[in-house]
């Protein structure tokens, strides 16, 4: 899954499940996001314009990955 927006836009990660997950870019920059909730952020991409990469694990589960595409 790759997602392709502007650099400085905030992006949203929505948790449909019953459990919390954790989004993850890199050991600083993690996302906890709750049951049912949805985060915005745009802090976790600190190198500027490019492809970041996450992880998504949560309750038994871990390796979902995902991609983010900043543009100018």
């Amino acid at each position: 899954l790759v997602l392709q927006t502007k650099f400085g836009s905030k992006v949203t990660f929505k948790n449909t499940g019953n459990y919390n997950i954790s989004i993850s870019f890199d050991k600083d920059n993690i996302i906890d996001v709750g049951a049912g909730k949805s985060v915005s952020t745009n802090k976790a991409f600190v190198h500027g314009e490019g492809l970041y990469g996450y992880l998504c694990q949560g309750n038994n589960f871990t390796g979902l990955i995902g991609f983010v595409l900043l543009t100018p």
